[in-house]
């Protein structure tokens, strides 16, 4: 079996302002999990509600990259938002980014 594995934020970059008191914490970090074959999950848990923001690619260069629907966490589910990311080639490392909004 050749499973896809992600590597967060490699080439992606983007600014933001945001004042603290107004900005999504993420306190346990960015998960992914169940890495197989042409599927990932990432994951992760807000201090409030809001929409997570996934992009990711099959190569270094930002210009291929995809951005997915936003998943939106609310309190109903503890404000987590969780993405099946599907159709991830074998083999290979695939750049990630998640923002919180």
């Amino acid at each position: 079996m050749v499973a896809a594995s992600l590597l967060p934020g490699r080439g992606f970059a983007q600014a933001s302002i945001v004042r603290d008191g107004q900005r999504i914490a993420v306190p346990y970090g960015i998960p992914v999990d169940d890495v197989l074959p042409a599927l990932a999950i990432i994951w992760a848990e807000a201090d409030r509600p809001g929409r997570m923001l996934v992009r990711w690619s099959t190569s270094e260069d930002p210009s291929d990259a995809r951005e997915v629907m936003p998943v939106h966490a609310q309190e109903d589910s503890n404000f987590a938002g969780k993405l099946d990311l599907m159709g991830l080639p074998g083999d290979q490392r695939n750049p990630y980014e998640v923002r919180w909004i």
